[in-house]
């Protein structure tokens, strides 16, 4: 009698995920800023046969009204973001909605925070409930009048010890540029920070202490202006940001999905 023919199971690929990235208008929501997110977009930089091949895509979304609504928790904001990137010196963004950013992270959400020049009521609210000291009053550059590129640039470099990923390559010690940014030192930051950018004394970029490695600030919006035109990821600014990016995906997907 034939033996039975043995039918082994047949391995289904895994389908990778899409990153819900929800932002505000003054962040890469903003058509100044728009580079880094069409970089984003190209499936060369991310995607199954990206330079970051981790997911399948990214999917953007206008978050501000989420955030300032006074009905929606923070459960509802995971249920539609695994990322929340927040332009927080120009926004409807006020200290009454800044818990639900914690709250946010709290579920395992991934933050990333873009602050601005002289400090301001969002930006203090943000610093406290993160456990920060405040900001320094001023600015890095000169502003000079009305406009992205209007005033003096500063210089800075990233950190030649701590990076957050080397997925698009070393970035340790790259030099960085910018215009405008928010003053603060590595004393103001909370327990457990680390610096991943400076300009002399001033933070660039941290990862913030008491997050469990979800949230990533900067002290410049205006960092995302500089050397980011075209698709490629191909200067020393532009990947070192896009590692950050890559370090936030890392984040989302090592934490069990909604």
């Amino acid at each position: 009698m034939d033996k039975p023919v043995e039918v082994k199971p047949v391995d289904q690929p895994v389908a990778l995920p899409t990153i819900r990235f929800g932002l505000t208008h003054f962040a890469v929501g903003n058509d100044i800023y728009s580079n880094f997110r069409k970089q984003m977009q190209v499936s060369s930089n991310y995607g199954e046969k990206g330079t970051y091949n981790k997911i399948q895509a990214v999917a953007f979304f206008d978050a501000l009204p989420d955030l300032v609504s006074s009905t929606l928790t923070a459960a509802q904001l995971k249920e539609k973001y695994d990322v929340l990137f927040v332009g927080v010196h120009v926004s409807s963004l006020t200290s009454a909605h800044v818990p639900k950013l914690k709250e946010f992270l709290s579920l395992k959400g991934c933050l990333i925070l873009a602050f601005e020049h002289t400090p301001n009521q969002q930006a203090d609210a943000v610093l406290k409930q993160f456990e920060h000291g405040a900001a320094t009053p001023g600015y890095l550059g000169n502003l000079g009048g009305v406009g992205v590129f209007a005033g003096t640039e500063y210089n800075g470099s990233s950190s030649s010890k701590e990076g957050l990923s080397n997925c698009f390559g070393d970035t340790l010690g790259v030099p960085l540029k910018g215009t405008g940014a928010m003053i603060i030192t590595e004393d103001k930051l909370s327990a457990g920070s680390k610096v991943i950018a400076s300009s002399g004394n001033s933070v660039l970029m941290w990862l913030m202490g008491g997050t469990k490695g979800r949230a990533v600030a900067f002290s410049d919006i205006d960092l995302l202006a500089y050397d980011f035109a075209g698709d490629a990821i191909d200067t020393g600014q532009k990947k070192f940001f896009h590692n950050m990016v890559a370090y936030i995906f890392d984040q989302v997907l090592a934490a069990p999905q909604s």
